[in-house]
Order: structure tokens, then C-alpha cells, then sequence
């Protein structure tokens, strides 16, 4: 199995390629290196007191501009451990394993995936300008974080996507102090590139069940398209969704196109295709 651990280590990037069960024991590697950073944080921590209560002692001697000094350098350290803490996303992870173990069942032992996470938030800046709902400014942003793909045992390549889309309010208060409110979705994107010489084609299938995917609360599907080689899914899952959420919508788009696969492969037998 390749892994860059260059990207792991120094990027925060994990890139891998194997079976579900190796790729799903990969994830104990990121939680050596989230023990890790937490470690690393508790000793910055533990430094930042150090060094204040010696400059404060320092100060009883040398005066005020010790304390300062040492609040100041106790200060950037918290920031500073925050900063390395906040390096590791764990949900984006238990994401990851909740859609491995679910696609173990489809892909068989031998299925291999394809995998790129980035394991801390990197955001793109889409728009911003005047807040056309109220007062202060609007920003949006994007915030891709997940690839995969692979084949299943039927044949059937899938590949999905995952991003964050953050809706940022920033305001300033009678008082004249500024004030920024976040709100976070994901855009979770599933395509199915189907074996049509097995499942025919499935957007005639689709075409006739009327409501296909049934997702579950907090969640809305924004687009769905069918071709004779292809089923593609688009949903949003809102209200900073949590990894069972995502994994619960993910699940849902799943069942809904093999809903309308095995109606369409249903139909070939039926018409004395391939069997």
C-alpha cells in the first residue's frame, strides 16, 4: 500500500491507495499522530505557565515590565499551541472509516480505493460583499476536504467527494466591535459509473420510481442526473453536520441508486438478457 508520509507528517494530507481494511488501518496511524500533537500542545501549554510564573516572580524584582512580558510571551504560546492542536480534523476521519466499513460490503476483500484527505481546514474564499439579508458583510466560502474512488465487486466504479461550504457574517455592534458568525455545510457528491452490458439502462429505471433516494433530516439532495453509463448525486447536508450525519446521507444516495440499478438489472432478465 502507498502512503505519502511526507504529506502525512509535514502537510497534513493523508494519500493512500489499498483495500478497504488497509486503508481503514491507516486511520490508526493518524491517531498516533493526533496523540501525538496532543502531547505536544500539553508540554507548549505547560511551558507557557513556566514562563509567566518566572517572569512574574522576575518582576518582583525588575518591576512591572517583567509581568507584561511574561503575559505577552505566555499568550503566544497558548495561540500557538491552539494552532497545533487544531491541525487535525477527527471528524473528517470517522467519516472516512464510517464510509469504508459501509463500502467493505460491496467491494469484496479485493476492491481497492483510492483516498485523498486533508486532515485540517483549508478554505477557499468564493464571494463576499454586502449582506442582502441584514447589516455587515456576507463571505462564502469552500472547503474541500475529502476524494475517493474505487470499484465495486459488480463492476460499478464509484467516486465522491466531499466539501465544506462556510457562510460567514461579519457585522460591527453599536459598541463599534466586530463580530463574525459561521455557519457550516457539506457538499457531498457520489457518481456511480455502472456496468450498463449488466444493469441496461438505468435512466429509464429511474425515471419511473418516483422518489428514489430517501434521505434523512438535515439533509437535501440539490441534483440528481441519469445517463445510460452513469448515476450522479449531489446533496447538502446542513447545520455543521456531524460524521453519522454525513455517513447517514452518504448511506442514503447508496440504497437510492442501487434502487434504481437492481430495477433496471430486474428489467434485462426480464427481457432475456444477460443473467
Amino acid at each position: 500500500m502507498a502512503i505519502d508520509q511526507q504529506k502525512l507528517a509535514n502537510e497534513y494530507i493523508f494519500t493512500g491507495r489499498g483495500t478497504v481494511a488497509e486503508l481503514v488501518g491507516e486511520m490508526d496511524r493518524i491517531a498516533i499522530l493526533e496523540k501525538k500533537l496532543k502531547t505536544r500542545v500539553w508540554l507548549i501549554r505547560c511551558l507557557a505557565l513556566a514562563v509567566f510564573l518566572l517572569l512574574a516572580a522576575a518582576a518582583i524584582a525588575f518591576g512591572k515590565f517583567m509581568l507584561i512580558l511574561g503575559g505577552l510571551a505566555a499568550i503566544g504560546l497558548l495561540i500557538y499551541s491552539s494552532v497545533v492542536g487544531s491541525r487535525i480534523i477527527h471528524d473528517r476521519v470517522e467519516f472516512l472509516r464510517l464510509m469504508l466499513n459501509m463500502l467493505s460490503q460491496d467491494s469484496g476483500k479485493k476492491g481497492r480505493f483510492q483516498v485523498l484527505l486533508q486532515l485540517h481546514s483549508k478554505r477557499e474564499k468564493v464571494s463576499e460583499g454586502p449582506n442582502p439579508h441584514g447589516s455587515g458583510r456576507l463571505n462564502l466560502f469552500r472547503d474541500p476536504w475529502l476524494t475517493f474512488g474505487g470499484r465495486l465487486s459488480d463492476g460499478t466504479s464509484i467516486s465522491a467527494s466531499c466539501a465544506d461550504l462556510i457562510r460567514q457574517r461579519v457585522r460591527k455592534n453599536p459598541r463599534g466591535k466586530t463580530k463574525t458568525k459561521e455557519r457550516r455545510a457539506c457538499l457531498l457528491r457520489v457518481q456511480l459509473d455502472y456496468n450498463s452490458a449488466w444493469y441496461g439502462d438505468a435512466a429509464v429505471a429511474a425515471r419511473s420510481i418516483e422518489k428514489p433516494f430517501r434521505l434523512p433530516y438535515g439533509a437535501e439532495m440539490k441534483a440528481f442526473t441519469s445517463t445510460a453509463q452513469a448515476l450522479a448525486m449531489k446533496t447538502v447536508v446542513k447545520d455543521d453536520p456531524a460524521p453519522a450525519s454525513l455517513h447517514a446521507a452518504g448511506e442514503a444516495m447508496m440504497l437510492g441508486a442501487y434502487r434504481i440499478l437492481n430495477l433496471s438489472r430486474q428489467r434485462v432478465l426480464a427481457g432475456g438478457g444477460k443473467k
